[in-house]
């Protein structure tokens, strides 16, 4: 049951990761202005799982999914540390 709920948050822990990396210029510094981002739960768990699951060699799904958020442009830098966080936050939520 604990993990049915939490697995509820992982797309916002998720979120919040990215959004304080946004914030402090490490991503999307080509995109100053996404509102829609900024709400909480914006970020869904099947996202990130989408995200996560991306094995194409240009990371596309990830690019698709992080405009589908609002963040329309994305460079391949961006789309491997959101990965990486992806996959970071659901093997810490899976141990």
């Amino acid at each position: 049951f604990e993990k049915m709920i939490s697995g509820r948050y992982l797309g916002e822990i998720v979120r919040l990761t990215v959004l304080q990396l946004w914030k402090e210029g490490v991503l999307f510094t080509n995109q100053p202005n996404n509102p829609e981002f900024l709400k909480p739960m914006a970020f869904e768990t099947r996202v990130a799982g989408g995200i996560e699951a991306d094995d194409t060699r240009t990371l596309e799904v990830v690019g698709g999914l992080l405009a589908s958020v609002g963040f329309a442009i994305s460079s391949p830098e961006d789309r491997q540390i959101v990965q990486e966080i992806c996959v970071r936050v659901s093997s810490r939520a899976a141990a």
